[in-house]
Formats: C-alpha cells, structure tokens, sequence
C-alpha cells in the first residue's frame, strides 16, 4: 500500500517515510528559514482514528 499513498504525500512531509528522517526535515527547517519563510507546522495526529 506505501506506493500508492506515497504519490499523495506533499514534498514538504517528513513523517514516517521512506527515505525521509528528522535531520531531513531540520535541514529543510535551515533552508526554509534562510529564504525568509516565517511559519513551521509540525502535526501530530495520534487517536485521529480511534473512532472509526
């Protein structure tokens, strides 16, 4: 099932993907931050899907 939701990930998500880690993600955290981006979101949806 992984390559069939991975084409609908955004470029941008970092969270439990392959090939993808958090020194990945902080990197793109520097990169951003240099070109005057303000905002970072950082989600975590744990017990989203307890109730279905």
């Amino acid at each position: 099932m992984e390559p069939i939701f991975e084409a609908d990930f955004a470029p941008c998500s970092y969270g439990f993907r392959p090939n993808r880690r958090a020194h990945d993600a902080i990197a793109e955290i520097h990169r951003m931050g240099s070109h005057r981006y303000e905002w970072v979101l950082e989600a975590d949806i744990e017990a989203c899907f307890d109730t279905i």
